[in-house]
């Protein structure tokens, strides 16, 4: 069945985090950290269902690269937080597509709430785990967000003492209402789905629930007991299932010697006590053994002992109302009489009905048999005049398929010459593409020669030759496969202005990236370049002197 949980955290410089790295996990996607300039990718990562972004009605859109680069950036500390997530269970009765719906109402609401942007994340259940566990990340921004950009930081962010100079309860008391609010929506969307299944965010002790609460594994522990692995967390859990066990055994024992004590009780105080129905079971029987005595006359004498027993339970003596008890139940024995003869005639009226409709459904029957023997003598009669007809169709025929043959053999001859201009256009065409697929391979002859030429210039080794081509031949494909990805290539001299993009390592190998146009070119580098070269702000212009050596703007040599 569903169950509650909403939980809070946030993404802190102090600890190490960064928002853009959080945001390409949770959405598995490419981001690029304009603050550090690392590429954080986990396209690779499996399981993420659902991926979105919700922002205020006056926001200006926003991709995820510019949303979490932008809140990096409106951030100066070094220990600032740069984003909140909440995490909820997505109820298991719900389908891929009310799970959708109920997280993107759950979104919209922080939002509207907090005027900041959502970045929404719906993540499946672990191929080894518990497959109810649909889950959904919203990471949302801890500034708000205007026409104008990021703003001021949001109410939830703000220390408990600025919150009460704005009129506002504590931090935890904000939390506190989120809880609520995911545990109201997720119940109106299970409502909705026909369940009547709720989840609850109060405790148990505020549910009235005598049992011992267990703690939230977490995914490290989680990993060590899917492994076999005991982890001190699943030890205070299992501890914990162990004592409410004995408390739930313990509790039944009780209830059973509680519910025996009080039928000891009732059947003492029965024997101690006469039957007030005596009198009415007495008179009942009588009424059955008097052959004299109609079924209506019994009726109402059984109807006293009923009539007499909810009495008896209201803590009236029946015997002190004995003239009440027979007017109510002469009542409701004549209210029974007069709706079974409703129900008697109104059976019989269903009766006559249906005769009536047998009776009419045969006059149609008969009506519909005339009428088809009239329709047969029409059609016999229309199918003679057909056959008269038929003979001059087919002198009409034979002259149409005299004029057919000549137009058919027009347009043949029309086709074929046609035909000749088309193959004429189709041979100019092949010829066209040749020459230019023989210039294609002659430029790229020539790019390969050149970058051979800088090879031998610059004594590139194999090894540093094969990373670069390993890299281009990666991001090519992705490119081709649709991927948000510049066009990669060897460095070659040429014109155009260059600025530096970054550093990656392949098997080992540094490169360096930089971007001349819209191509991205990759030069092998050493180490010590690579680490001096990570100094320089992404965007930077560089320039590449004939032996392979990177200088900044001012001049100044990073390269070997």
């Amino acid at each position: 069945m569903a169950i509650f949980y909403c939980q809070t955290n946030s993404v802190s410089r102090s600890s190490g985090r960064s928002a853009v790295a959080a945001a390409a996990y949770r959405s598995a996607s490419e981001l690029l950290d304009q603050r550090t300039g690392l590429v954080h990718d986990y396209t690779r990562k499996l399981g993420v269902a659902e991926t979105n972004i919700l922002l205020p009605a006056d926001a200006p859109p926003l991709t995820r690269n510019e949303l979490w680069n932008s809140a990096e950036s409106a951030e100066r500390r070094s220990d600032s937080r740069t984003a909140r997530e909440w995490i909820v269970a997505l109820p298991a009765e719900l389908n891929a597509k009310q799970r959708s719906a109920l997280t993107t109402e759950f979104a919209q609401c922080l939002v509207d709430r907090f005027g900041v942007g959502v970045d929404v994340s719906i993540h499946q259940p672990d191929t080894a785990g518990d497959q109810r566990n649909h889950h959904a990340h919203l990471l949302c921004t801890t500034r708000q967000i205007n026409e104008h950009g990021i703003g001021e930081k949001s109410t939830i962010e703000l220390s408990d003492s600025a919150r009460r100079k704005r009129g506002l309860t504590a931090v935890s008391d904000e939390v506190a209402a989120v809880r609520k609010l995911w545990a109201d929506t997720a119940n109106l969307a299970l409502n909705h789905a026909g369940h009547a299944v709720q989840i609850d965010q109060r405790g148990l002790t505020a549910r009235g629930i005598d049992r011992e609460p267990t703690t939230h594994l977490g995914a490290a522990a989680t990993a060590m007991e899917r492994r076999g692995q005991k982890s001190d967390r699943g030890n205070v859990n299992r501890a914990v299932q162990q004592r409410n066990t004995e408390r739930r055994q313990l509790t039944g024992k009780l209830i059973d010697l509680q519910a025996e004590r009080e039928r000891r009780q009732q059947r003492e105080r029965q024997r101690k006590t006469p039957d007030p129905l005596a009198g009415y079971r007495a008179a009942a029987e009588s009424a059955r053994q008097n052959h004299n005595s109609g079924p209506v006359i019994i009726q109402i004498a059984e109807m006293k002992i009923k009539v007499a027993q909810r009495y008896l339970t209201i803590g009236k003596n029946p015997n002190h109302c004995g003239t009440e008890i027979t007017q109510i139940a002469q009542q409701i024995v004549f209210k029974k009489l007069a709706v079974e003869l409703e129900e008697k005639a109104a059976t019989e009226k269903a009766a006559t009905e249906k005769l009536a409709a047998e009776k009419a459904a045969l006059e149609k029957a008969a009506l519909e048999k005339a009428a088809l023997e009239k329709a047969a003598t029409e059609k016999a009669a229309t199918e003679k005049a057909a056959v008269a007809m038929k003979a001059t169709e087919k002198a009409a025929l034979e002259k149409a398929a005299t004029e057919k043959a000549a137009l058919e053999k027009a347009a043949l001859e029309k086709l074929a010459a046609e035909k000749a201009a088309t193959e004429k256009v189709a041979t100019e065409k092949l010829a066209a593409e040749k020459a230019a697929a023989e210039k294609v391979a002659t430029e790229k002859l020539a790019a390969e020669k050149a970058a051979a030429e800088l090879a031998t210039v610059n004594k590139y080794t194999p090894e540093e030759l094969d990373a670069v081509n390993k890299y281009i031949t990666e991001r090519e494909d992705k490119r081709i496969r649709g991927g948000d990805v510049s066009k990669h290539a060897h460095y070659t001299p040429g014109e155009g202005k260059l600025s530096f993009v970054g550093v990656r390592e392949v098997n080992g190998q540094p490169l360096a990236l930089v971007k001349r146009g819209g191509d991205v070119l990759v030069i092998p580098t050493d180490p010590t370049t690579a680490y001096r070269l990570q100094k320089i702000a992404v965007g930077n212009s560089v320039s590449i002197a004939p032996n392979g050596s990177i200088k900044t703007s001012r001049g100044r040599s990073i390269s070997r």
